[in-house]
């Protein structure tokens, strides 16, 4: 063996540490980074803190309809996700907003306490992140019942610490937004057992109900939202946003976490017969019936209709 050889092969040895691939950050690691992100940052001191966005959104304008309605007009012309993959946009990591002079204006995913459970690992908690953020909000002909059943069946193995533990997480990185509020709100109602003591669980201020209010809330102790034969209905078309504003989503999930038991069964996967069908109808029109005219109860029950018909087109239709 030549010296040069020999000199080149202990210069090999010595530099292949330095070949090796860098380990994806924890999720932990990564919310330190975020914490370091500070508004008023370039672009290039963001992406020499976070590295490479997965997803940059521009023509912010043209997008409206991929942000929530919150941050839609919030002077963001540009905005980082990280934590998406090529089948869902969503930034489970968290997102930096910037301006029109590429300064950071806003930073979600940095504050707070990252999740970490030794009974989920990242992979699996990214997809729990990507479900919870397709949850339906309170829009009744939008509500597709075969989505929330796969979402709730999806979280209720979880058990309560580690369910609460995923929301905690979803809210730490995700902007703030009535439509969030609704998608947590309703979906918590969902996981829980309604607490016998109240009979119901606490108003949702979301506004008033396009529908009006159960003159006894007990009728349907998880308004708007209401489970027949295992199948979750939404009771109500929308909201008119006035009156009480939402409280904090985070005193609400510290409501549920306190006071509410977390739900042990998975909700019905079977498709509907059409007897069961028409079952859930007559029972939707009897609860109707009960606070609404003749009119709007059949409106209820058309609305019921059409959130049914998911249940039988089926999962390839959802």
């Amino acid at each position: 063996m030549s010296p040069f050889t020999f000199i080149f092969i202990v210069a090999l040895i010595n530099f292949a540490p330095s070949l090796k691939p860098v380990q994806e950050a924890t999720r932990v690691e990564f919310a330190g980074k975020m914490a370091k992100v500070k508004k008023g940052d370039s672009k290039l001191r963001v992406e020499n803190v976070l590295g490479e966005a997965d997803m940059i959104l521009t023509n912010i304008r043209e997008n409206l309809s991929l942000l929530r309605e919150g941050v839609q007009y919030s002077g963001a012309t540009e905005i980082w996700y990280y934590g998406t993959n090529k089948a869902n946009d969503f930034p489970t990591l968290g997102q930096v907003h910037f301006d029109q002079n590429g300064n950071v204006i806003e930073i979600y995913g940095d504050a707070g306490n990252a999740m970490h459970s030794e009974r989920i690992n990242e992979a699996d908690l990214k997809e729990l992140l990507r479900l919870l953020d397709s949850m339906p909000v309170a829009k009744g002909r939008n509500w597709n019942p075969l989505i929330v059943i796969e979402i709730v069946n999806s979280l209720v193995g979880l058990g309560k610490d580690d369910g609460i533990a995923v929301f905690r997480e979803y809210l730490r990185i995700s902007p703030p937004s009535f439509e969030i509020h609704e998608q947590v709100c309703l979906l918590l109602r969902l996981l829980h057992e309604v607490p016998e003591e109240m009979g119901c669980f606490p108003e949702m201020k979301l506004g008033l109900p396009s529908s009006g209010f159960p003159k006894d809330m007990r009728l349907m102790p998880r308004f708007p939202v209401h489970v027949i034969d295992e199948i979750p209905v939404l009771m109500v078309s929308g909201y008119i946003f006035s009156g009480d504003v939402p409280d904090d989503n985070l005193e609400i999930l510290d409501w549920f976490d306190s006071n509410a038991i977390w739900r042990k069964t998975e909700l019905n996967t079977q498709q509907l017969t059409d007897e069961q069908f028409e079952n859930i109808k007559r029972k939707v029109e009897g609860l109707g019936g009960q606070y609404l005219d003749s009119f709007h109860t059949k409106m209820l029950v058309q609305m019921i209709h059409s959130q049914l018909e998911f249940l039988r087109k089926g999962v390839q239709d959802k």
